[in-house]
């Protein structure tokens, strides 16, 4: 079976990949994703992995009691599905929410949301607009909550 190519998307790639070789840099998160660039025909020069965040050895897990974020949102005890981070505007929240409102009578989860990007408040708006007093918002936490 033949695919038909679609004059619009053609295009648009065409121009994406335009963009792609003229920057300067371009940020990936994986090997994967940066012979992907590449295969565009992005110089390898122009191309730089920056990986994730999570650091083993920095990320450990806490007692619930005694910490500084939880006795703040009054989550001591609480099962707590937590985000911490940029919310863009491609992230997807609503299966998390949906979650939230399937657990909304579970007095033992909470969902709790970390950010100081604009769109977290589309998340809370959300949140309140369902009646979902099972999710909290917070801004971004200073370190000294964390330990």
């Amino acid at each position: 079976m033949k695919l038909v190519q679609d004059p619009v998307l053609s295009l648009v790639r065409k121009a994406r990949n335009a963009r792609l070789r003229s920057v300067h840099t371009n940020v990936v998160l994986r090997r994967r994703m940066e012979q992907a660039v590449i295969s565009q025909g992005v110089a390898p020069g122009r191309v730089r992995i920056i990986h994730k965040w999570a650091y083993a050895t920095a990320i450990r897990a806490t007692p619930p009691d005694p910490n500084g974020l939880r006795s703040a949102s009054a989550l001591n005890w609480r099962f707590v599905v937590g985000y911490s981070g940029d919310f863009g505007r491609a992230h997807e929240f609503n299966t998390i929410l949906d979650a939230a409102e399937l657990l909304h009578g579970d007095h033992r989860v909470a969902f709790l949301f970390i950010s100081g990007r604009a769109t977290c408040q589309l998340v809370e708006e959300e949140a309140r607009r369902r009646a979902l007093s099972n999710v909290q918002r917070r801004p971004y936490q200073p370190r000294k909550l964390f330990i």
